[in-house]
Formats: C-alpha cells, structure tokens, sequence
C-alpha cells in the first residue's frame, strides 16, 4: 500500500487545498467532500470547512489540517495503512509509527520526537515540529531506582542461592515435570511472592519464557535448554525473576521528565504521556 497517488500531490500549505477545493468538484451528491489523491479511491477524501480540512480513511477521521499550517491528530493511536497515509500526505520528512517503549503512535523527524495523542496539533512543516500553543503535554518515564532494587535483590539472595542449588543438581525429566503443574502459561502473570514456593515458581518462569524443555538433537542449535545448557538457563531466569519482582513493586521506580520533542531511553519500564489543550490559544 504505497498511496502513491497521494505522494504525488504531497502538500506543505493550506493554501494548496484551497487551489484543489478551487479546482475540482467535489464528490458526487456531496457538497464539500474531496479527493486526497486519485479520485477513484473514494476511501481517501477530505472535507474542507473554510479554515480547515478534515481527512478520512474509509469512515475514519484521520486529522485537521488548519488555515496556519498546522495539523490536528484526532486519535491516540492509528493504524498502519493510517500512518502511511498521513507520512504520504506532507511534503516533510516525518514518520509516524508504533513504539511500544515509547508509549504507543509516535511522530518521528530526524532526532525530533513527539509522543501522538488525541489533540496534539503541530506545524508539521518546521524542523523541529513545533506544538501549537494550544497544546500543552507532559511526558515522563519511570526508571529502576538502583539503590532500592539492590537492597531488593538483597532480600531474595538466599532463597535464590537454594534454588541454584536445585536447579543445576536436579534431573531434566523432573524439572519438565514440576515446570508442567501450573495450568497454563498465563497464570504466570501474576505477582511473585515470597509465601510462594520460590523454586516452583523459578521453574514455571523457565518455562514460561521457553526454557524448560531439552534440546533438538537434529544438529542445528536452538537456544539455552536445561539439558545442555543449565548454567546459562539459570542466569537468564533469574534476571527474569527479578523483573517480575520489579514489575509489581511501585517503589523501586522513578520518574523522570522529557524535554518537549525528545525521545525517552529505550530501556525504559513504562511513559505515560499527560496533556492539556487550550482551543482559544493561536499561534503568534
């Protein structure tokens, strides 16, 4: 899908929709609804409202495109084939995608990073995609306090040095065995706990992230297997462990603030993205 009828007429001003609204009729029994690009795809349209436009895909609103060269996004998230329209529709070399670290839909320019929600609105033709001053946002990131999660880790090292013990003197077969009494992978969703059984509960985290089984004897590698590669299957476990241990514990994070239009770390456990919007604001 490489709407390259709509990258043909990629646009930078308002002032082009106006030529096209001057130009081309309108759709059949419509008053004011527009192509986007070839007028065969009907799926792809506009409709012009004086001082802005309103975009669609199918039935969907997409975003506005105002009269000061700004653009209004009108959901949190979209589609792929929705992101491919909107990156074709301008001449700036954005990118819009999907960034789970990063919270979801985000509007990419070179080293210039926004976070998409319902309302933001920039001018998307400036270097830096600057927001309108309508729109206020906050965004943050939490990170492992690394003071709190030592002392964390401190808790568990005796109980996790028994169930090395355990887990690298035990039988492959049991340890399959014992691995299988949970009902199923998504019971491992929940909470580690210390009043649970510490090694059963190491096993089904092997299991559940693929470990507990042995390995292919077809000659062709296939990953850490507690048959042939115990040691490693017990250091990446335990990392796990204490993942999920952080996951359920609030306190061990931190909060930290990014600068308007930049990106958080990658290595990050979480953003949250807060906004406020101020229609009567306009641009200077």
């Amino acid at each position: 899908m490489s709407f390259y009828d709509i990258r043909h007429n990629r646009f930078s001003t308002f002032d082009q929709i106006k030529e096209i609204v001057a130009k081309v009729k309108p759709y059949r029994g419509t008053e004011n609804k527009y192509p986007l690009g070839a007028r065969r795809y009907s799926d792809r349209s506009f409709t012009f409202h004086g001082d802005h436009i309103v975009a669609y895909y199918g039935q969907s609103e997409l975003f506005k495109f105002h009269e000061d060269n700004s653009v209004e996004f009108l959901h949190d998230n979209y589609y792929v084939g929705s992101n491919m329209l909107m990156t074709s529709f301008f001449t700036s070399k954005f990118l819009i995608r999907s960034e789970i670290r990063m919270g979801g839909d985000v509007i990419v320019n070179g080293n210039v990073m926004h976070p998409m929600f319902k309302g933001l609105r920039i001018f998307i033709n400036t270097p830096n995609l600057n927001v309108h001053p309508s729109v206020k946002y906050n965004y943050r990131y939490k990170v492992l306090d690394r003071e709190k999660t030592r002392s964390m880790r401190k808790l568990w090292e005796d109980k996790l040095k028994l169930v090395k013990a355990f887990f690298l003197a035990s039988d492959t077969e049991q340890m399959i065995q014992e691995s299988n009494t949970i009902e199923s992978k998504q019971s491992l969703v929940g909470e580690i706990t210390p009043e649970g059984d510490t090694y059963l509960q190491f096993l089904q985290l092997a299991r559940y992230y693929g470990y507990m089984r042995k390995s292919n004897r077809s000659g062709w590698y296939n990953g850490a297997c507690v048959d042939t590669h115990r040691e490693e299957v017990f250091k990446k476990v335990r990392e796990k462990f204490f993942d999920r241990l952080y996951a359920f514990t609030e306190d061990v994070f931190e909060w930290r603030e990014v600068e308007m239009g930049k990106r958080p770390p990658s290595g990050n456990w979480g953003v949250e993205v807060t906004y406020h919007i101020n229609q009567n604001e306009e641009a200077v």
